[in-house]
C-alpha cells in the first residue's frame, strides 16, 4: 500500500541520515582517551533512549583537548535536534500505522460481512432455482430435451456439411432430399401460422371496436331512458294535476247539482202552497185577481214556459247522475207551472218565479255549463235571456240583441200578440242541453 512505501522510505531516510552522522564522527581526526571517553557515554544514551540534553564538560588535566575543533557541540545539538524530529516524525507515523491497521481490521471486518450476505443471498437464489425447478420440472425437462435435440440437429447439419463438403459434387442423397423436403414443410405450415396469427388478431382488433361501438350505444340508449323516464314523470306529474282538477269540477257539480235539487224543492213547495190556498186567504185572491185582471184586460201576458227550461236543464243534469235522490224538474207537469194568466192565479206568485226563481235557475244552468267546459275542451256560447223591462220597446230591444248574437244560434220566430220577443235559442245538440230564453210581459 502506499502509507507502507512513505513509511519504509521515511524509515530508510532514517537510517541513512544516522549512519551518515556516525561515519561523520568517526571520520575526524585522532582523540584524545578523555575524548574517547565522551562519545561513548553518548551513543549508549543515544542508544539508550536517554535524553541529549547539553552536558557540562568534564574538567581535563589537559585543557588544549577542551579547544580542539573536533569537537563540535553545535553539530550535536543540530543532530540531536534532527533525531528528535525524526522520532516524533516516527511516532505520529506509527500512530497513522495503528489507525490504518485499525481501519483495515474493520475492513477487513465489513468484506467478511459482505462476503457472508453475498453468501447467503447466493444460496437463496439456489434454493428459488431448486424450487423452481421442483416447482416446474416439466419445463426444465423440455428445455433439456429440447437443448439435446438442438445439439442433435447441429451435429447432424454440421456432419452433413461436412459430408458435402468433403463429397464436393456428388449428387446428393436421399436422405438430403427428403431433408430438404421436411425443411420445405416446415416453412410452409410457419407461414400458415403466421397468417392465422395475423387473422387473429385482426379479430381480435375488430371484436375490441365493436365492443367500443356497443358501449357508445349501451351509453346513449341509457340516456334516451333517462330522457323517457323525465318526460314520463313530468306527464304523470300532468296527468296527477288534471285528475285532481276534474275531481275539483266533479265536487262543483256535485255542489251545483245539491243547489238545482233545493231550488227543485223550493219550486215545488211554492207550486203545492200556491195549488192548495188556504180558505181564508180565497176572498182576497179573488179581489186580486179581479184587480189584475182589471188592469190587465187590454195587454195580455206573454210568460215563459219555465217548465221547458227546468226540465231542459234537468235532463242535462240528471244524464251525468242517473241516480240522482232528487227529482228532476222534468217530473213537474206543466198544469203546475200554468202561469198563463194573472186572473187565475196570484200574481205575488207570478213575480216571485220572474224575479227570484227563474233567475237563480238560469245562473245554476249557466254556471254548469261553465264548469263542464274544461271537460269538453271548449266554451259554451253564452245564452241570452230576453227578459225586457217595462217602458222598452220590444223591437229596439230585440235589434239590440241580435247585435250580440253569435252566427251560430238561430233567431226564433216572433211569436205572441203585441210585438212581444220570445229571443233568441241555441241549436240543440248531443253534449249541451238547450236553453231557453225567458221573457217578461212589455210595459
Amino acid at each position: 500500500m502506499n502509507w507502507d512505501n512513505h513509511l519504509s522510505s521515511i524509515l530508510s531516510a532514517a537510517d541513512g541520515s544516522v549512519a551518515k552522522m556516525r561515519e561523520r564522527l568517526t571520520t575526524h581526526g585522532k582523540y584524545s582517551k578523555g575524548r574517547e571517553d565522551i562519545y561513548p557515554t553518548r551513543e549508549l544514551s543515544l542508544e539508550a533512549g536517554l535524553d541529549l540534553s547539553p552536558l557540562p564538560p568534564p574538567t581535563l588535566s589537559n585543557p588544549s583537548a577542551t579547544l580542539s575543533p573536533a569537537v563540535q557541540w553545535n553539530d550535536l545539538a543540530g543532530l540531536q535536534a534532527q533525531l528528535q524530529s525524526q522520532s516524533q516524525m516516527i511516532e505520529s507515523l506509527s500512530q497513522t500505522l495503528r489507525s490504518m491497521e485499525r481501519d483495515r481490521l474493520a475492513q477487513q471486518r465489513q468484506t467478511q460481512i459482505l462476503q457472508e450476505e453475498v453468501r447467503r443471498l447466493r444460496e437463496k437464489t439456489d434454493e428459488r432455482e431448486e424450487e423452481r425447478r421442483g416447482a416446474s420440472p416439466g419445463v426444465e425437462r423440455r428445455m433439456e430435451e429440447w437443448k439435446r435435440e438442438v445439439t442433435r440437429e447441429l451435429s447432424s447439419l454440421r456432419g452433413h456439411i461436412n459430408r458435402t463438403t468433403s463429397l464436393g459434387n456428388l449428387e446428393e442423397s436421399f436422405s438430403s432430399k427428403l431433408r430438404r423436403e421436411e425443411v420445405d414443410l416446415l416453412r410452409k405450415e410457419v407461414d400458415q401460422l403466421k397468417s392465422k396469427l395475423m387473422r387473429l388478431e385482426e379479430d381480435m382488433f375488430q371484436q375490441q371496436s365493436e365492443a367500443r361501438e356497443t358501449r357508445r350505444q349501451y351509453e346513449r340508449s341509457c340516456k334516451m331512458l333517462e330522457g323517457l323516464t323525465d318526460s314520463y314523470r313530468t306527464h304523470s306529474f300532468d296527468l296527477a294535476r288534471t285528475i285532481s282538477q276534474y275531481q275539483n269540477t266533479q265536487q262543483e257539480v256535485r255542489g251545483i247539482r245539491v243547489t238545482v235539487s233545493e231550488l227543485k224543492d223550493e219550486v215545488r213547495g211554492l207550486i203545492l202552497r200556491d195549488r192548495l190556498p188556504t180558505p181564508a186567504a180565497a176572498p182576497q185572491r179573488s179581489a186580486l185577481a179581479s184587480a189584475v185582471a182589471v188592469e190587465t184586460v187590454p195587454r195580455r201576458q206573454v210568460t215563459v214556459t219555465a217548465a221547458a227550461a227546468a226540465s231542459t236543464l234537468a235532463a242535462g243534469l240528471d244524464s251525468d247522475n242517473d241516480f240522482s235522490p232528487t227529482p228532476s224538474l222534468g217530473e213537474v207537469s206543466s198544469d203546475d207551472l200554468d202561469l198563463s194568466w194573472p186572473s187565475e192565479r196570484e200574481p205575488g206568485l207570478v213575480q216571485l218565479l220572474s224575479s227570484c226563481i227563474l233567475p237563480l235557475l238560469i245562473n245554476a244552468a249557466e254556471a254548469w255549463a261553465w264548469s263542464q267546459a274544461p271537460l269538453r275542451r271548449e266554451r259554451p256560447e253564452p245564452t241570452i235571456a230576453m227578459c225586457l223591462e217595462p217602458g222598452v220597446p220590444a223591437e229596439g230591444k230585440a235589434r239590440a240583441d241580435r247585435s250580440h248574437v253569435p252566427p251560430r244560434l238561430q233567431q226564433e220566430e216572433w211569436t205572441g200578440t203585441h210585438g212581444l220577443v220570445k229571443g233568441w235559442q241555441r241549436r240543440p245538440s248531443a253534449r249541451t242541453p238547450l236553453y231557453t230564453s225567458l221573457t217578461k210581459p212589455l210595459g
